[in-house]
């Protein structure tokens, strides 16, 4: 039951570190504009 848990969780945290990753570079390209 152990592996379905991380399963479910698995994704979320996938989600969450590609939306940080894509905050991040937002933030990058946003403040190398002149």
């Amino acid at each position: 039951w152990r592996s379905m848990e991380i399963e479910k969780i698995a994704p979320i945290s996938r989600g969450a570190a590609t939306a940080f990753v894509l905050k991040e570079t937002d933030q990058l390209v946003i403040s190398g504009r002149p």
